[in-house]
């Protein structure tokens, strides 16, 4: 009897060991995985073209001239997003009054296009933005009409729009009109 008990109990610290290497082993490969992901993927990245990149789209967007004064700051976990803060889209007429300010742009974008080098953006976030739209004397607006919205019989040069998406977040309209 006491020889039976001793079997069992060895077989039952086997078995709760193979059950700890059996579940220890994945999680380390896992972990392992997710450390290389992170460590690997900023490497194969590169932020020096994204700044002018992102003005370009902006401006081709919006019709205006845009600067963006920060950083780029690429997180890729869960999704790789791409996050541009302090953005100014100014006019091109050349008085370089300020359309609109931005106070953060976040993307997420495809990492195939990224490490090709032609970014492609989808689900832009524009957070706090304030769009300053204004009626001149003699009528006019303040924004130039983006070549993306010109009618179909005039051709755009470029693609219809830069962007995928494009969701605003805590915006404000600032209406000025100089006629009233």
């Amino acid at each position: 009897m006491k020889r039976k008990f001793l079997h069992m109990m060895r077989d039952v610290r086997l078995l709760s060991r193979l059950r700890r290497r059996h579940f220890l082993w994945p999680a380390a490969i896992g972990v392992g995985l997710a450390a290389g992901y992170n460590a690997v993927l900023p490497l194969l990245i590169s932020t020096t073209n994204v700044r002018p990149t992102v003005e370009h789209m902006l401006d081709a967007w919006s019709g205006g001239k845009s600067r963006i004064a920060g950083n780029p700051e690429i997180s890729f976990w869960p999704e790789p997003t791409l996050t541009l803060r302090s953005a100014t889209i100014e006019t091109t007429d050349g008085s370089s009054r300020k359309l609109a300010h931005i106070g953060s742009i976040t993307a997420t974008f495809s990492l195939f296009s990224a490490i090709d080098g032609t970014p492609a953006l989808h689900d832009v976030r524009l957070v706090e933005p304030v769009v300053t739209l204004e009626r001149r004397t003699d009528g006019t607006l303040n924004w130039q009409r983006p070549h993306w919205l010109n009618t179909p019989d005039v051709q755009a040069a470029d693609k219809d729009t830069p962007f995928g998406d494009i969701t605003v977040e805590n915006g404000r309209l600032q209406i000025i009109d100089l006629v009233t």
